[in-house]
């Protein structure tokens, strides 16, 4: 995690206006640790201080990062692909999770449940690129390997029986 006042003062320091008492040394502010493998993905919950990633590794984290003594994630979500994207949803109890398979998971995040459309021929056939929620949490749309984009609409669980191609 970077601190970009910090990385701004360091290369040009007349061009950045910091505070008085503002500490102008080394950027990096934390770093956490705990994926095995490339980190595909991240997103800042929108009411709390966590960040999420995804990774290779097929885990989701999740790291509070308003505690400066964790190093690690407090929650992970495994899947058995790896993840290739994600989204938040707007309210940050919900996440829309892409992997190398063809089916889009929803998670609680509170709960850790998982979610998934009960109808196969709603799913992708190929691996999925991205997922992404409407800023009005209104919709989901995923794209995948298999050239088509898929629109949820409703999104509360019931809304995941309704996917157009």
């Amino acid at each position: 995690i970077l601190d970009v006042d910090r990385m701004l003062a360091k290369s040009d320091p007349d061009a950045v206006e910091l505070h008085p008492d503002a500490v102008v040394g080394h950027p990096v502010i934390r770093t956490l640790y705990d994926h095995l493998d490339e980190i595909t993905c991240l997103e800042f919950h929108p009411r709390e201080q966590i960040l999420i990633s995804g990774s290779r590794d097929t885990n989701v984290k999740m790291f509070d990062f308003s505690k400066t003594s964790a190093k690690k994630a407090f929650k992970t979500l495994t899947d058995a692909e790896q993840v290739t994207s994600m989204s938040i949803h707007p309210s940050g109890d919900f996440l829309a999770v892409a992997t190398e398979g063809p089916v889009v998971r929803f998670y609680d995040i509170n709960s850790c449940q998982c979610y998934v459309c009960p109808y196969p021929r709603e799913h992708h056939t190929g691996p999925l690129t991205c997922v992404r929620y409407s800023a009005d949490a209104r919709v989901c749309v995923s794209a995948s390997k298999d050239g088509h984009v898929k629109v949820e609409v409703g999104l509360g669980w019931e809304g995941l029986l309704h996917v157009f191609d």
